[in-house]
């Protein structure tokens, strides 16, 4: 009976049910990711970021997509997530960031090139689906500055909703082809607004 409940243990720790926020970070120096499993631990309390078509339509923000779990962690407030993907960013990015060797994945070109965001982009949702989308946007200079993550989150303006979604046309939803389909991101949208009409 001990070694089945040992065993047991062990198989809990290495499923999603162990994943917790606070995951070890992976030096990078790419702002791209690829996932090839849907399975939980490949997702939730680990950030996803931007693929190369939000480079074209969101110049200037990079993007970042984590991932939680109300289904276990719903006593815990929306700002736990919110730091925690920026400390994830801030630990696997923040090198190559201040010594100017940060690229991004170029779809024209097919290679990578320089990248220097000016804003980071966050949005946080939800693996079971039950709850709504937060985001944030900050200056990417305080992201990967000595100022602490918690002061970062503090000073920003959240946004809740369907945040991260597909646009397709009503012509490609009954065709059910959608080559016209992009992503799209309402708090940058938003962010871009309120930057474009603040007093010069």
């Amino acid at each position: 009976m001990n070694r089945l409940l040992c065993a047991m243990l062990v198989l809990w720790a290495v499923t999603g049910c162990g994943v917790r926020p606070g995951r070890k970070a992976s030096l990078q120096n790419t702002w791209m990711s690829s996932r090839y499993s849907s399975a939980e631990e490949a997702w939730v309390y680990l950030n996803f970021y931007s693929e190369y078509e939000d480079f074209d339509r969101y110049v200037g923000y990079a993007v970042i997509n984590y991932t939680r779990n109300t289904e276990r962690d719903s006593s815990q407030d929306e700002s736990v997530f919110l730091k925690d993907a920026l400390r994830l960013c801030r630990e696997e990015f923040r090198d190559v960031y201040l010594n100017g060797s940060l690229t991004r994945w170029d779809s024209q070109l097919n290679t990578r090139v320089p990248y220097d965001p000016k804003y980071v982009a966050v949005v946080v949702s939800d693996f079971s689906g039950k709850s709504e989308e937060v985001g944030i946007v900050v200056p990417a200079a305080e992201v990967f500055s000595n100022v602490s993550i918690e002061q970062v989150v503090e000073s920003a303006n959240v946004s809740r909703g369907d945040i991260w979604f597909d646009d397709i046309s009503e012509e490609e939803k009954q065709r059910g082809y959608s080559p016209g389909m992009v992503v799209r991101y309402t708090n940058i949208e938003d962010h871009m607004r309120s930057i474009k009409s603040a007093p010069k």
